[in-house]
């Protein structure tokens, strides 16, 4: 049977001195594969951050609730609920609401 051109090129001198500069270099190429990953983030993220528009609302604002998944929502059931009044604006972005029968929600 006839050898293939890597079979008959093969040297397990210069194989075994490869093997052990990768393993010398590695921390090195991993630090950098780290770099271009967070850069990578860091792009991503102003990227996404640029099409954000800030939303401010204001005491006696209509406003609609995103359903949560733990209320078993089905494929065609509505994604939000409410509307509901803007209350109270709190620290954080935490707003208190009412919905429009009159009762608090927290």
């Amino acid at each position: 049977m006839a050898e293939s051109a890597r079979v008959k090129l093969y040297d397990q001198v210069k194989n075994a001195e490869q093997r052990e500069a990768d393993l010398i270099f590695l921390p090195e190429k991993r630090e950098l594969a780290y770099a271009k990953i967070l850069r990578y983030k860091k792009q991503a993220e102003k990227m996404y951050n640029k099409k954000v528009k800030p939303r401010t609302f204001h005491v006696g604002d209509l406003v609609l609730k995103k359903c949560k998944a733990s209320r078993h929502v089905r494929k065609l059931d509505p994604n939000w609920e409410g509307p509901f009044k803007m209350m109270k604006i709190a620290k954080n972005g935490e707003y208190r609401l009412q919905d429009m029968s009159g009762k608090d929600l927290s």
